[in-house]
């Protein structure tokens, strides 16, 4: 996290040292938790679960953003690749955003701004839902006392998510000069898609990360 994230964290659970533990489980990550009447956990409005169903298959992204009670806060569409945020959206995220949900048309995983973005605001977790059911998520991992005491700058984040991409190039280069006579455009996304997974998995492995990020991807 960036120091300014770092203090909003302080600051949002120095009377509750478990809320970095229990937001999840608010937000609905806990499958057995009893939900509302309405089908929402918490006090929230939308459940993730409903909204990410909403955008999934969207051709342009569309971001949401839930507080620790669940309650989604922020609703906001972009274009095919990104979704833009105003100063004082950006305010709100880093004060009350705990989950950060949008959807990625390409159905690649999250790009080095993701990254960024995640960094910067303090979030808890960031997701990325696509139409091919696939669900992508970056969580904060077992170094929070670290992140919380250290930090991590943007600047570093960039450097080694590059490194990583540098590194997932040279793995599907190796792919690529061994590709079939007619490739089609199936095949490309698919290389891409794997561009950017194994991106992922390099950069949340790197010694200077381990433990600070927890990336999965999973089906619904």
């Amino acid at each position: 996290m960036s120091p300014s994230a770092i203090n909003f964290w302080k600051k949002r659970n120095k009377n509750n040292k478990s809320a970095i533990d229990t937001i999840l489980t608010k937000a609905g990550f806990d499958k057995n938790q009893e939900r509302n009447e309405d089908g929402t956990w918490g006090s929230g409005n939308v459940s993730l679960q409903s909204f990410e169903d909403s955008i999934r298959e969207n051709k342009f992204e569309t971001a949401g953003v839930y507080d620790e009670d669940g309650n989604l806060i922020l609703e906001k569409k972009g274009d095919e690749s990104s979704v833009a945020f105003t100063k004082d959206e950006m305010k709100l995220m880093m004060e009350k955003g705990v989950i950060f949900t949008h959807n990625h048309p390409g159905g690649s995983s999250f790009s080095k701004a993701d990254v960024i973005a995640f960094n910067r605001l303090g979030l808890r977790e960031i997701r990325a839902v696509s139409e091919n059911g696939l669900t992508h998520s970056l969580k904060l991992g077992n170094r929070t006392e670290y992140i919380l005491a250290n930090g991590i700058s943007n600047e570093k984040i960039n450097d080694l998510f590059t490194t990583a991409s540098t590194w997932a190039e040279l793995k599907t280069d190796q792919i690529w000069e061994n590709r079939p006579n007619n490739v089609s455009d199936e095949w490309v996304k698919k290389l891409n898609y794997m561009l950017h997974h194994e991106t992922m998995l390099y950069f949340t492995n790197m010694p200077e990360l381990k433990g600070y990020y927890i990336y999965n991807k999973f089906k619904d």
